[in-house]
């Protein structure tokens, strides 16, 4: 499922990020551009602080908020299965599906100013916005291609649930019967299973991954070079 979610609020504020070289950012018409850190590197390609933010506002919802080592860590899982899924995959998606799953999200909105000003609101830029939808189609259709078809679920395991979990959470008076919940019931099995082969898939690219954390409470150097 696509993570790009636009939240209708502002980037929230890190905690402890204030000192941590965070980006700074000029007075208007000082004619210098945002200066960005470097906070890991993957495989040779760096992650940015500007690029953990813009990941955290459009996250879903979350409470609390992500902290900002916990976005880094998501964006470090999320370009180490990009890196895999590009290897691998055959037919990655193209420009137009790209284009066309910006043209949905741009629709939610009741006019295109709207959509305008929420990137702006959140400091998002529609760059990063496009190339973030590039990216995480190309690990979907990988994950499809992959994973989905090794997932299954017995149907004990389904019986088991309805038992254990959704009965008790149900009303008392009148409760679904299995029948109409196991779709459901399925569906939510089908995930946590596809979910737990992600899991095992990206633990297994960090044990031979090349991942440099740079340290938060000092900003790197500006002459630094990575491969």
């Amino acid at each position: 499922m696509l993570g790009v979610v636009l939240m209708l609020c502002p980037v929230p504020a890190l905690p402890g990020v204030a000192g941590l070289g965070a980006p700074t950012q000029t007075q208007p018409g000082a004619g210098a551009a945002r200066v960005d850190r470097v906070l890991a590197v993957v495989n040779g390609e760096p992650i940015t602080y500007s690029e953990v933010l813009e990941a955290i506002a459009l996250m879903p919802g979350a409470t609390p908020a992500p902290t900002l080592e916990e976005a880094l860590e998501r964006l470090i899982d999320a370009r180490l299965m990009e890196h895999e899924a590009r290897r691998y995959l055959q037919e990655p998606p193209s420009e137009e599906e790209s284009e066309a799953t910006l043209r949905a999200l741009m629709d939610r909105f009741a006019t295109p100013e709207d959509y305008r000003a929420t990137l702006r609101r959140l400091g998002v830029a529609e760059d990063y916005l496009r190339k973030r939808i590039q990216r995480e189609l190309i690990v979907d259709r990988y994950v499809d291609r992959r994973f989905r078809p090794l997932v299954q679920v017995a149907q004990r395991e389904v019986e088991e649930y309805y038992r254990t979990v959704l009965l008790p959470d149900l009303d008392a008076g009148s409760p679904a019967s299995l029948v109409e919940v196991e779709s459901l019931i399925r569906n939510i099995l089908e995930q946590r299973d596809l979910n737990r082969r992600i899991s095992a898939w990206v633990d297994e690219l960090k044990s031979s991954a090349r991942i440099v954390r740079l340290p938060l409470s000092e900003p790197p150097q500006s002459d630094c070079k990575f491969d």
